[in-house]
């Protein structure tokens, strides 16, 4: 993970995010807009993947950012069935519906491949020790 600074340098993330900002456009025209709890749930789903990612890398620890892009992947999952049910009622293009569809299914994909390389690091990130504490003084006034 040399040179990924941030979690906007990751693959999983750039993907979930395209996917959220073309879910965004997708779900602010007709025909879907005038679907009120469709639009909320995909939009919610779509926006937490990145964020997911981003709170994982965020945390520092091999473990929980895997556990982080777990729950992610959930959320991509969720897209990608919102994506069905908007192309089963007609509310979206095929060439939009396969776009998304795809975009979920290579950052799915990417999220599989980071956890199995975070499976091979440290399982515990240790931070810097903190220098020991003063003794109390003994001359202080009470």
């Amino acid at each position: 993970m040399a040179g990924l600074r941030r979690p906007e340098d990751f693959d999983v993330w750039k993907l979930a995010w395209e996917l959220k900002r073309r879910v965004f456009a997708f779900t602010g025209t007709a025909p879907a807009s005038t679907d009120r709890r469709f639009c909320d749930d995909t939009r919610r789903a779509a926006r937490s993947a990145p964020d997911l990612i981003s709170e994982g890398y965020y945390r520092y620890n091999p473990r929980e950012f895997h556990r982080f892009l777990n729950d992610a992947k959930a959320s991509l999952g969720e897209v990608r069935n919102q994506l069905l049910h908007a192309r089963d009622e007609h509310l979206i293009t095929e060439q939009e519906f396969e776009v998304m569809f795809n975009l979920a299914d290579r950052a799915i994909g990417a999220a599989n491949g980071l956890q199995a390389y975070l499976r091979r690091c440290p399982q515990k990130f240790i931070p810097p020790k903190r220098p020991p504490r003063r003794p109390p003084n003994p001359e202080r006034r009470t």
